[in-house]
This record gives structure tokens, C-alpha cells and sequence, in this order.
């Protein structure tokens, strides 16, 4: 017997080792569940075959023999419980890959192709119309997985008896054999593959997902937007749903039972949807405060990396706008902590809920944000440690270019006099009251230490003690 699987790529949102663990106790309980099941049918042991692999690169081994709490896998788990009735076999497939995803099959012995046809395809023979959900996703709890397992099979127990008349009609099992072949050629142009693909297509995922918010115009669209011919089934449900989407609209519980509530509760948003957004802001604070004590651990230690008596540089508190703009690759360590220590056994609950709702494009908009503003931060903060004036006791370092890592030796002999202002101009004549010092120079070049920071007292009585000319004046530009 083969494993009905569903294969899917699998985002590693948790540890490998805490993901086997989870999984393998996901899966020992779809084997409880469908032992149980077995006694509620009247069926023996014998009756029932169960199987478990393991991915393995592109391949699957068989781990039925291995399964206990001990056991490590790297790779996703595919688990199959097959309940035998003679004449035709009762499927049941759990998959651990990212949607966690259920099914249901069925195997006709006295089928010409003896392979798994899906219920919709069975569905496709049946003389009476049932759309009820026959699949179910984001089974990432014990609850959840036991939840759809009695849905599925109290499906199976609904058309057990027209199961067991199609096990014995030979004109509906062939019938069933050229369904299979009609779908296997639109499968074949839609997804340009040979062979025969029992997934079934991402708009019906989409299509019962619009019935259940009781959204019938959405649900037909998705099923529009399907490039090329539709299966039996798809075309079947599309009549069904523009045949009856005005009535259903007004008697819901007529097209689709009460008992589908039950069963849709399952694909509903888990109560921590907004959790993730909620801790991210939390954990800005600490992010922000790590990375800007970063900085400032950095400014201060340039201080004694540079020497001097005394220096004149850029504010402290810009450090604070690095560090903002470098916490970016500290939130999610922060958010992952805060979410570990608030939610404890919960939380890799809510890692495979994240699993199984990934967001690729805003994940990548934020790796290409974070490198962009990491780089900026990489490329910005020398400059900005190094936009100085180092006094020395023989001269000074000049260092107010823009974009230069490497200042100029300026002797104080080479010092003209040194220029108290009390206000600057800005572009469009404005004046503001800020006092700054400028330092003009024997061949004529002014550096303006407004842009870096003003000198204190004890740096001016210093240069006085050097005899070096001091001057006032009103504006930068009133200097000759």
C-alpha cells in the first residue's frame, strides 16, 4: 500500500530536534485515533494497517517500527492509517509538512487500477450531490487533529453505504477509472507533468475556504481563475455553487449542513493570530536599548582609542538613531525570547501556527530593509565617529571633511585666530541665536566647528594658553 502524501516545502521555524519530537506525538495520535476508530467499526486489528515515513531528502523511509518519544528525524513525517473492508480500503493520510494537512481515499479491490482515488473523485460517481469538506489543514495540535479525524470519518460514515455499493458496482468502478484518466490529461496541461496527481488544486483549497465565511462569489472566482479546463469535480462544485449561491445566501444551513460548522472551526485563526505583531513591539524597546548602548559603549571607547587631550565630536544621543536603525536583527531573538518565556509549553504551537501561515513577501521586504538600513549603519557610523577636532599638546587633528575617515595635523603655529560666533544664517536669511567657534588658518581655510560641536571652556583656555588670537563676530560670514 502506498502513502497517500502531500508534498510541500517546509519552513524550519522551529529547532529540528523540538520539531521531530512535536511531530512524532502528532502522529502517534492519528495512530491512537485510528485504532479507536477501528473498534468503533467492529473491526479487528488485522483490519488495519498503519505507516509512518520520514523525508529524507527526495526520499521517504518507512519508520513505522521507530515511533516513540525518543526517536530523532530530521525531515518531515507523512503517517497513513488504512482500514480494510474486504471489498474496499478506508484511507486516512496526516502530514506533518507545513499546512499539517489531512485526507481521506479510498482502494477498490475489484478496481482495474488498484491505486488511492480521492473523494472528490468518488464524490464524481455518486448519485447524490455532497460538497461537505473533505480535507483539513493547519492541524498543529493534538485537539485540532483529533477534531478533523472525527469529522472525516463521521464523512466516511455517511456514505459508507453508497461506498459499499460502489466497492461492487462494476460500471461506477470503471466510471471511476475514466474519470481518472479525463482529469489526469487537464492535470497533465495544467501543471506540465506526466503522471497522476492526487493533490488536489490550490483553488479548491481557496474555494471552500470563501464557503466557509459563506463568500459564494469569491469561491466561484477562484475557481474562474483556474487557467485551462476544469476536473469533474471542479466543474460539478462550480455548478453547484452558481446554481445555488442566491439560495444559499439566504438558507446556508440548507446548502451546507450544520454539521460543517463543526469542522470549519478548525481552518479559523488560532486566538494567537495578532500575538506575533503584539511582541514585536514589545520587544522594540529592549531592541533598541541593546543596540544604542551598542554605540555608545563604541563612542566612548573610540575616545581612548583616538588619545588626545581633548576632542570635539558629533552628539551622544546619534548614537540613539543607529542603534534604532541596526535593531532590526536584534527583534526577532528578543520577540522569540519574550514569546518563550509568556507562552512556555504553548509556544511551539504557535511556531507551527507560523508555519503554516508564512508571509513571503513582507518576510523578504524585511530582510531587504534589514541589510539596506544595516548596511547604511555599517557604511555611516565610522564617518560619524570620525567627524572630529583632536586637540593635541602641539597641534590638532582635523578631521570635518565630509565622507573622510582620516584627519589633517593642523600645528597651532598655523592657527590665525580663533572666531567666537554668535549666530548663523541659514539658505533662506533666517537668523538663530546658536553660538559656535570657528578656527581660521594662516593659508586662509576656515573650519567650521558648528557642524561637529561647540568647544567648552577648559578646551578654549587652552588654546589660550597657546597664544593663539581671539575674536568675536556676529555671523560665519563677517569673517575676513
Amino acid at each position: 500500500m502506498h502513502l497517500y502524501l502531500v508534498r510541500l516545502s517546509m519552513r524550519k521555524m522551529v529547532t529540528t530536534v523540538d520539531k521531530t519530537a512535536l511531530d512524532l506525538k502528532l502522529v502517534n495520535t492519528f495512530f491512537k485515533a485510528a485504532k479507536d476508530f477501528c473498534n468503533k467499526c467492529d473491526l479487528n486489528e488485522s483490519n488495519l494497517a498503519i505507516q509512518a515515513a520520514v523525508q529524507e531528502g527526495t526520499q521517504w523511509r518507512n519508520i513505522t517500527d521507530l515511533l516513540h518519544e525518543k526517536t530523532w528525524f530530521k525531515g518531515n513525517l507523512a503517517a497513513q492509517a488504512a482500514f480494510n473492508f474486504d471489498v474496499y480500503t478506508f484511507i486516512l493520510s496526516y502530514s506533518t509538512e507545513e499546512r499539517y494537512s489531512m485526507g481521506m481515499g479510498f482502494v477498490f479491490s475489484n478496481a482495474e487500477l488498484q491505486t488511492v482515488y480521492g473523494f472528490e473523485e468518488l464524490n464524481n460517481v455518486l448519485s447524490r450531490d455532497d460538497f461537505r469538506c473533505h480535507f483539513a489543514n493547519q492541524l498543529i495540535s493534538e485537539e485540532r487533529l483529533l477534531s478533523a479525524f472525527d469529522w472525516l470519518t463521521s464523512l466516511f460514515l455517511d456514505l459508507k453505504s453508497e461506498v459499499d455499493v460502489t466497492s461492487a458496482d462494476k460500471e461506477l468502478l470503471e466510471m471511476l477509472l475514466e474519470n481518472r484518466f479525463h482529469d489526469q490529461v487537464i492535470f497533465e496541461k495544467r501543471l506540465n507533468a506526466g503522471g497522476i496527481s492526487l493533490v488536489r488544486t490550490p483553488a479548491i483549497d481557496i474555494a471552500y475556504q470563501m464557503i466557509q465565511k459563506h463568500e459564494f462569489a469569491k469561491a466561484l472566482n477562484a475557481l474562474r481563475n483556474i487557467k485551462g479546463d476544469l476536473t469533474i469535480f471542479e466543474s460539478r462544485l462550480f455548478d453547484f455553487l452558481l446554481n445555488k449561491m442566491s439560495e444559499a445566501e439566504q438558507h446556508d444551513d440548507e446548502i451546507f449542513p450544520p454539521d460543517i460548522a463543526g469542522f470549519m472551526q478548525f481552518k479559523k485563526q488560532l486566538p494567537w493570530e495578532g500575538l506575533e505583531l503584539l511582541f514585536i513591539f514589545l520587544s522594540l524597546p529592549f531592541a533598541f536599548s541593546l543596540c544604542s548602548l551598542l554605540f555608545i559603549g563604541v563612542y566612548f571607547l573610540y575616545s581612548f582609542f583616538v588619545g588626545g587631550l581633548y576632542i570635539i565630536r558629533q552628539d551622544i544621543w546619534l548614537c540613539v538613531i543607529f542603534g534604532v536603525f541596526a535593531s532590526g536583527f536584534l527583534i526577532n531573538p528578543i520577540k522569540k525570547i519574550l514569546l518563550r518565556v509568556v507562552l512556555k509549553k504553548k509556544y511551539f504551537d504557535f511556531m507551527r501556527h507560523k508555519a503554516a501561515h508564512p508571509d513571503i513577501i513582507a518576510k523578504r521586504i524585511l530582510i531587504v530593509l534589514g541589510i539596506t538600513l544595516l548596511i547604511g549603519v555599517v557604511f555611516f557610523f565610522p564617518l560619524f565617529l570620525c567627524s572630529n577636532v583632536v586637540f593635541y599638546e602641539d597641534g590638532m587633528t582635523d578631521n570635518t571633511k565630509l565622507f573622510s575617515l582620516s584627519g589633517a595635523f593642523v600645528s597651532y603655529e598655523d592657527i590665525e585666530c580663533i572666531y567666537h560666533v554668535n549666530a548663523f544664517l541659514n539658505d533662506y536669511g533666517d537668523v538663530f541665536e546658536r553660538p559656535s567657534v570657528a578656527i581660521k588658518l594662516i593659508n586662509g581655510r576656515l573650519i567650521n566647528l558648528r557642524q561637529i560641536g561647540t568647544p567648552d571652556e577648559e578646551v578654549l583656555l587652552f588654546l589660550q594658553r597657546k597664544s593663539i588670537p581671539m575674536a568675536f563676530v556676529e555671523f560665519i560670514e563677517d569673517i575676513e
